[in-house]
């Protein structure tokens, strides 16, 4: 996996070598004195931070973190409503209005996300060639899988994904998926369970969600309708044939039907996204010196790897050190040859 670049919270810490120091919030980029050595917390610059996250858009998405990615105009923020106007068509190249979580999960991991979701106009089979359903969808998904040529929803090809997928009815019933896939591309399946047949009729207001529990692998599906519960709906189960995901990002999706059988065009309102995420893999970062060695202590997390790594401007970012395997305690990284003069310091952070 791509090692997380900490970009997002800085602290310099200003030093004598061997005497104290104080902390101080800095911003990039940063004009720095030659006895100054400045820490770098893991982190992505835009990225969605602390275990819950809401996002109302009563602010235009571009001024609150989201990117898009293909056909930006199927993604239009209505100010008056102050909800995301979003289209869903199906002979459109994939398209993402999408925001970097910050961290990467798996299902080690503790997580759920939410959103509401209102209709206007559903059509499938459009295409006399294609004149199946095909979804649509809001989720998490890897964003360097789901950016290539080769990720196809249509066809299957597309690995680590948890994402909550709506094929409207052609003939056999309209289904809610909750759809889960490794990073080898198998999708998960445990029975009839694994989906809920359910029409979101255009004009009523959904509010869906997806609750994960590592401890079980089991997703719990959340659905009111115009605010009311739809109780019953069971969990869905991850198959003992399941290996694993990573996903990184949160999206709103319009998928290609490249490769499908069926076809869509929808167009409808996205509101109240709701995250709630497990404590990123970096947190409280500090640094000192000690008997001529500069040393980085954090709070790690099990399940990730970490990596010192150090910067001489201009050079580039090298690693010091091998790589540590996370604990959930204070782990600490030395550099045990500080060079002269001013070094920026970071911890990557990968998840095997």
């Amino acid at each position: 996996m791509t090692p997380i670049t900490p970009r997002a919270t800085v602290r310099s810490v200003r030093r004598s070598p061997g005497g104290p120091g104080r902390c101080r919030r800095a911003p990039l980029p940063l004009r720095v004195g030659i006895d100054r050595l400045v820490l770098l917390g893991a982190g992505l610059a835009g990225a969605i931070h602390g275990a819950e996250w809401h996002e109302d858009f009563s602010r235009a998405p571009a001024d609150n973190g989201w990117a898009t990615f293909g056909k930006a105009d199927l993604f239009n923020w209505d100010a008056d409503r102050e909800a995301l106007r979003v289209t869903w068509d199906s002979a459109q190249p994939n398209s993402y209005l999408w925001r970097p979580l910050g961290t990467v999960l798996s299902r080690a991991d503790d997580f759920g996300f939410g959103f509401e979701i209102e209709l206007d106009h559903v059509a499938v089979g459009g295409n006399p060639a294609k004149p199946h359903t095909f979804e649509l969808a809001v989720g998490l998904h890897r964003h360097a899988d789901a950016t290539t040529p080769a990720f196809r929803r249509g066809n299957a090809q597309c690995p680590n994904l948890v994402e909550l997928a709506y094929f409207p009815d052609s003939g056999y019933g309209a289904t809610v998926w909750p759809t889960v896939v490794t990073a080898n591309g198998r999708f998960n399946w445990s029975g009839a369970n694994d989906f809920l047949l359910l029409e979101l009729e255009p004009g009523s207001r959904y509010q869906l969600g997806i609750e994960f529990s590592a401890a079980d692998s089991r997703l719990a599906l959340n659905l009111k309708r115009d605010g009311i519960p739809v109780d019953g709906i069971p969990p869905v189960t991850l198959s003992p044939q399941f290996t694993d995901f990573r996903v990184d990002t949160f999206a709103v999706r319009s998928y290609s039907d490249d490769g499908a059988d069926g076809s869509l065009f929808a167009t409808g309102w996205i509101d109240e996204v709701r995250l709630r995420l497990p404590p990123p893999p970096v947190e409280g970062i500090q640094g000192r010196w000690e008997a001529g060695t500069w040393k980085v202590s954090f709070a790690g997390r099990t399940g990730w790897r970490y990596q010192l790594q150090r910067r001489v401007l201009p050079d580039a970012w090298q690693d010091v050190g091998g790589k540590t395997d996370g604990e959930a305690r204070t782990l600490e990284l030395t550099d045990p040859a500080p060079l002269p003069g001013t070094s920026l310091y970071r911890v990557a952070a990968d998840k095997p």
